[in-house]
């Protein structure tokens, strides 16, 4: 509000001394979101105005109309950013957002529980320096851009053993965030140590027989 009004005072300074505070803006509380809109009075021709310092508060008036439009498009993109965040935070598998070097920039709640990596010690660093078992994604950021975005990579369980010395066994896919322009994957790991554990049941339980 007080670089509007600096502005305001300062185009009508060029156009001709106006008292600003007959004309400036009110406060209106609104109930949606609970902040303050800025409702401009009504220009009034009786007021002495000249044509030109009513069409400079008019164009004053319109610019901000936008900028209050931009940002409530702003506060509505930053909601689907929260949105999308809880969405990715609370999916079973663990998602990694990465750059197409490797470079991590999403590390949801699985990242963290199936690698043991912190989410402050796993942005900005490289994916596979972090875990050395999935160097081979080095090759794979290669040719994921080619890949439809729907479809995307996908990899045969590789074991990890964890610090607790288990060995557990995550399913992984690669595939395009969004647009492809903006040079961004995402890894999707699910944890199928129990179906590997049951198919190596079967197939000893065959060998048997």
């Amino acid at each position: 509000e007080e670089e509007f009004r600096a502005a305001l005072e300062d185009e009508f300074a060029l156009a001709g001394k106006v008292d600003c505070r007959a004309a400036m803006a009110f406060p209106i509380e609104t109930t949606l979101s609970g902040k303050s809109l800025f409702c401009v009075q009504r220009i009034n021709t009786d007021q002495g105005w000249t044509r030109q310092q009513r069409d400079l508060f008019q164009n004053m008036c319109r610019y901000a109309s936008s900028l209050l439009d931009q940002t409530q498009l702003s506060e509505h993109i930053r909601d689907l950013k929260d949105q999308l965040g809880s969405l990715i935070e609370s999916m079973p598998s663990a998602i990694i957002g990465m750059d197409l070097l490797g470079t991590v920039t999403t590390w949801n709640g699985k990242a963290i529980e199936f690698f043991d990596i912190t989410e402050e010690d796993a942005l900005g660093n490289v994916f596979w320096e972090l875990v050395p078992e999935y160097h081979f994604i080095a090759n794979a950021l290669k040719n994921v851009m080619q890949v439809e975005a729907s479809t995307g990579m996908d990899f045969e369980p590789q074991p990890y053993k964890r610090k607790d010395g288990s060995v557990v066994y995550y399913r992984s896919n690669l595939f395009t965030m969004f647009s492809r322009n903006r040079g961004e994957v995402a890894l999707r790991i699910d944890d199928v140590t129990r179906t590997v554990e049951l198919n190596h049941q079967l197939f000893h339980s065959q060998r048997m027989e």
